[in-house]
């Protein structure tokens, strides 16, 4: 037969290169018979589906015919979709004038061509063309149950049940299941033809006790819901009660600003807003013009009068959190009982479990003890619940270091280091930036904490193009593009500070004409974007500011322009204050302004917290590559040394942007990708954002295994735009001296070893702690294998760490070393050294040491 069929065709062939050469749609052609001119037209017409059609199912049936007069032989269809292709051709034995088609094809999501062509016997011949979008059908259908009401207490047993559903593509099935005492009985109603909306009517039999009734909803593609409803047929006498209440440890479930976040009710209901494991919590009355008092609504139905104690527990800790004096409830009589909010006197704490899962379900149950709860009685509850979703979310740790230039001009007093004690400036940290920030910000207790360099204040100068800086005359006298050089670097020191010590941040504080009259400045991050891991903030300033900046690395905008709402409302757990709905009371993004004044007070709208409760919920995973360069608007890339170490997470793979991390192996095969975005935006104080040409992007990523290359590309041109390969071998670094040896006080020369087996060139980063545990920068990418401290004022013992970088591989080398103790006042960790900061060409000194203890 196949042989049969290919002669045919080639007959075919030879008869039409002898006639006709080219094909079109609808083609014609004229020849001379004998005694006759004949014209051939070849008709093609797709008649199902439509043109640019929109279907939610893959398989669909393509039909139509074709027609010439001669007979149709052949027929073939192209199937083009995004990214592919597939075609399939017949030949047909017997010719006719008019040929219907019909075959199967199984779409790809997004869009489908399908062109079907055909043949006459005289060669003509013809197509016709459709378009057709797949969009599967992911909705499920939406359920309403009008009657009876979810937590209903019944005395009937036989029960109609009221509802409606509505599905996008079309509902083919409803149904119910009753479930009673380990029972359970069921019925299917299926729809002969399928419908976007229906009407649930169902008549049922209850049993006495509790009845969970389960009514089901299938839609075409078989997408399903359901939806649940308790009813308990009860006898005569019974106790039920009723309340609502909503948890609060920074803003409010109900806000009379920004909106409700907790819904259901009367019995379950739901708090929308997080809470954060390990953070302090109060219980309000509910809704926000309520707030001030709980109330609680009992209904004894029974003959006798009942005594309890209304108990407050939460889960999954199954911790008791609050318990009322007893009270006592007459015989068939309703009582509301009125507490003072917060409850309860002290506030609680969900407990902490680490950070997986991320996310854990939790719950507020109010219930009695001894419990007389059962229905029947006017009221609905025999216990309340207000279900949360607790969030674990990493700590924040943050660096203060004060920076001028070589020449000056000299430090405020309160940011020199003092002889003993503390200074001003620690102070109105400790006492006044610390309780606040911790406050505000989705942490838990004891989750944030800062510090500040002692005897190690940053005093260097900056080259830009070919300038030594070493003064703020000299910076004056720059171009506005260079100052903004000057601010970038200041920039990248603080991203490898950042990453060498595992600060979360670093915040520089700098002279206001650094600024330009501005009181702040932070680069921007946005979700995927060009995360930053430090700011800039004038040293004069004891305000918000700060946390301002640090708020905009992670990705928050001002809220002081034009139409932004900048009210806040919430509370401070910690000292029982309520910050009301004022024009006094602003969120922290707005305009510098005071923390915490007679008057004036700033706190953090509800929007923002909840975009820094998404933030801090992202995982600190423990190996991580540092990736870090400059770009400018024409694609433009200078990048600079990375780092394979253990820290934080600031990406995820998997992501979408302007631009693509691609990583690959070393056969060349892509292992994963993720995307980032680019902002061209310098947040300067209270101008808001200024527009740029170049910028720097630092961000970390999860380190995979078996990654020999990668590519940071243009998304949309495809260009490559910049590559780093990863070598085989990781730097090896030994340090020499010290060598866990007695050094005495004063300038000391650490030196050290290092060899890359690649021949790779190498940058080394230095590092002191106290404990092993905690580490400051005393060097920072730096090119020598020595550099010179000064361990005048230190006493006892300390650790040298060495962590050179071939550009992506790490290796480091741990030394210690012994001083000669020395008694000094209130002074606590390492107190005090030189640090210079060579970042390639540029020097800028980081000064870190750690913190004085709290006096």
């Amino acid at each position: 037969m196949k042989i049969k069929r290919l002669l045919v065709f080639l007959a075919v062939l030879v008869f039409v290169s002898n006639l006709f050469s080219s094909m079109t749609r609808g083609n014609d052609e004229s020849f001379v018979g004998e005694g006759a001119t004949y014209t051939c037209i070849c008709i093609v017409n797709i008649t199902s589906p439509e043109d640019e059609s929109v279907v939610t199912k893959p398989e669909i049936t393509v039909s139509g015919y074709a027609s010439e007069e001669c007979g149709i032989v052949y027929l073939s269809y192209l199937h083009k979709w995004e990214n592919g292709s597939y075609r399939e051709s017949w030949n047909i034995e017997t010719p006719a004038p008019t040929y219907e088609f019909e075959f199967p094809i199984t779409l790809r999501e997004g869009w489908n061509s399908i062109n079907v062509s055909a043949m006459g016997a005289c060669g003509v011949t013809g197509f016709d063309e459709i378009i057709v979008f797949y969009t599967p059908d992911t909705e499920p259908p939406n359920i309403y149950i009008e009657y009876p009401v979810n937590g209903s207490v019944v005395t009937d047993t036989i029960i109609n049940i009221i509802g409606s559903a509505s599905d996008n593509t079309g509902i083919s099935s409803w149904g119910y299941i009753h479930i009673w005492n380990g029972e359970r009985t069921s019925q299917v109603f299926p729809l002969e033809i399928s419908q976007q909306k229906i009407q649930i009517e169902a008549s049922l039999e209850l049993k006495e006790g509790q009845n969970i009734i389960k009514i089901f909803v299938v839609d075409e593609a078989g997408n399903n819901d359901s939806e649940s409803i308790e009813i308990t047929v009860a006898p005569e006498e019974g106790l039920l009660i009723e309340s609502v209440f909503q948890p609060v440890q920074v803003v409010y479930q109900s806000d009379p600003l920004y909106g409700n976040d907790l819904t259901g009710g009367p019995c379950t209901w739901e708090a929308k807003l997080g809470m954060v494991a390990g953070k302090n919590t109060y219980l309000f009355g509910y809704p926000y013009n309520e707030r001030n008092e709980i109330k609680i609504k009992v209904h004894n139905n029974y003959n006798t009068s009942k005594t309890f104690s209304f108990v407050i527990k939460i889960y999954p800790d199954d911790k008791e959190i609050w318990r009322s004096n007893p009270v006592t409830v007459p015989a068939k009589t309703k009582v509301t009982f009125k507490y003072p909010a917060p409850l309860p006197t002290q506030p609680f704490q969900w407990e902490r479990w680490g950070s997986n899962p991320k996310i854990k379900e939790g719950s507020i149950v109010l219930f009695l003890d001894p419990d007389p709860t059962k229905p029947p009685a006017d009221y609905h509850c025999e216990k309340v619940t207000v279900k949360v979703k607790i969030y674990y979310t990493h700590d924040l740790k943050v660096l203060f270091v004060p920076f001028t230039f070589t020449n000056g001009p000299d430090f405020p007093d309160d940011l020199k280091i003092p002889a003993t004690g503390s200074t001003a400036f620690d102070r109105w940290r400790w006492d006044d930036l610390e309780p606040w920030w911790l406050a505000v910000y989705p942490v838990r207790e004891e989750g944030l904490s800062t510090a500040r360099s002692w005897l190690g204040n940053l005093k260097k100068s900056v080259v830009v193009d070919g300038i030594n800086v070493d003064s703020l005359t000299t910076y004056k006298g720059l171009t506005a593009k260079q100052r903004y050089k000057v601010r970038l670097q200041l920039y990248r020191a603080m991203v490898a500070a950042s990453w060498m010590t595992l600060y979360d941040r670093i915040v520089f504080l700098v002279h206001p004409d650094i600024l330009e009259g501005a009181n702040g400045m932070a680069i921007i991050s946005q979700a995927n974007g060009n995360s930053k891991q430090g700011v800039i903030v004038n040293w004069s300033q004891r305000s918000k500011t700060a946390v301002h900046e640090v708020s905009h690395t992670y990705g928050l905008d001002e809220s002081y322009t034009a139409g932004t709402p900048y009210k806040a409302v919430g509370y401070w757990v910690n000292r029982k204050i309520d910050v009301l709905n004022s024009e006094n009371n602003k969120d922290l993004m707005w305009r510098t302004y005071p923390i915490w004044g007679a008057t004036q007070k700033s706190w953090i709208k509800k929007p923002n917290f909840k975009m820094l409760l998404q933030r801090f919920n992202q995982q600190r995973d423990p190996e991580v590559v540092g990736i870090v360069g400059m770009i400018d608007k024409n694609d433009s890339i200078t990048l600079y040394p990375w780092y394979k170490i253990d820290g934080y997470v600031d990406m995820e793979w998997g992501g979408y942007g302007d631009y693509i991390i691609k990583a690959y192996d070393e056969n060349g095969s892509l292992i994963n990708e993720t995307g980032f975005n680019i902002t061209f935006i310098l947040n300067i104080g209270d101008t808001g954002g200024i527009k740029v040409n170049e910028t720097i992007f630092s961000f970390r990523l999860e380190w995979l295994d078996g990654i020999a290359k990668i590519e940071i590309v243009n998304a949309t041109s495809g260009k490559i735009l910049a590559v780093r390969n990863v070598s085989e071998n990781a730097p090896q670094v030994t340090i020499t001296s010290p060598l866990n040896e007695s050094v005495k006080k004063g300038l000391y020369t650490i030196k050290w070893d290092a060899f890359d087996a690649d021949g790779d060139e190498m940058w080394f980063n230095l590092l002191i702690s106290e404990n092993g545990e905690e580490w400051f920068p005393l060097a920072i990418e730096i090119q020598n294998t020595s550099f010179t401290a000064d361990f005048s004022m230190l006493n006892g013992t300390y650790k040298i760490k060495v962590v050179a970088t071939d550009g992506i591989n790490t290796g480091s080398d741990i030394s210690q070393f012994f001083i000669e103790m020395q008694k000094e006042k209130e002074k606590k960790g390492i107190p005090g050294f030189d640090i210079i900061l060579l970042i390639g060409a540029i020097c800028t000194i980081v000064a870190i040491s750690a913190k004085r203890k709290k006096k």
